[in-house]
């Protein structure tokens, strides 16, 4: 009777222990920047973008029978527009698509841009020429974010009024709020890029981003004007 009972568990147990069920893979793919789109994607002769992987898996994702892996190599990946996947991405047949780096390299997708040409302008603050038409938010230096210039001024008051009737999708409330910022016209002149400042106004727990869209001269008063909404939306910002 008692050996009737323990082959039985003998055996499941050796089975649990040796048996090892692996997902197949259909196929695999290889990513490296320094690789060519003209390749086929191998790890002797890899993609260099990861549209392109995700692209020709596109034309195979259908018919797979195991999963599909794409290997990114180790190294910078610069990007001008956001990536974008769909319900084509997905894996078909109950199998996966796996995007992943390769053993410990380190691939980094970056949509930054390198500006050089670095030159002092006065005490610690640096210059460059930048060719770009959006707005620059952050700035890394040796891969840490580093402070743009920056300089702390006392607001004389609010100028103008913005009203926000409440039916706009942004509004929490309604009623009428700045539509600029008056300083010392000694301190603050009128600047040749106002679109590209930002003014941090310090609160207990948060300080409020408000973009400039003019910087005027009326008197002793430099008057900062925001661009709206955005500067009724940090203005009217409820706890």
């Amino acid at each position: 009777m008692t050996a009737r009972f323990l082959l039985p568990a003998i055996l499941l147990l050796a089975l649990s222990g040796t048996v090892q069920i692996r997902a197949a893979v259909f196929r695999e793919f290889y990513v490296s920047p320094a690789g060519d789109d003209a390749n086929p994607g191998t790890k002797t002769r890899p993609f260099q973008t990861l549209t392109h992987a995700r692209d020709t898996i596109r034309t195979l994702n259908h018919d797979a029978n195991g999963d599909i892996i794409v290997n990114l190599r180790g190294g910078n990946y610069p990007v001008t527009a956001p990536m974008e996947f769909t319900a084509a991405d997905s894996g078909h047949n109950g199998f996966k698509i796996i995007y992943r780096a390769y053993k410990k390299e380190i691939p980094i997708i970056s949509g930054g841009v390198v500006v050089t040409n670095w030159t002092l302008d006065r005490g610690g603050i640096y210059k460059a020429t930048l060719n770009w038409d959006g707005k620059l938010r952050s700035l890394y230096v040796n891969g840490a974010r580093t402070a743009m210039t920056q300089k702390e001024f006392t607001g004389h008051g609010a100028w103008g009024e913005f009203t926000v009737t409440g039916n706009e999708p942004w509004a929490e409330t309604s009623g009428k709020t700045l539509d600029g910022i008056r300083f010392n016209s000694a301190e603050v002149p009128a600047l040749i890029n106002p679109s590209d400042v930002e003014l941090l106004q310090h609160r207990v727990w948060n300080y409020l981003v408000l973009c400039a869209r003019d910087v005027t001269v009326e008197g002793s008063n430099a008057v900062v004007k925001l661009q709206q909404p955005y500067g009724a939306i940090a203005a009217t910002m409820a706890w």
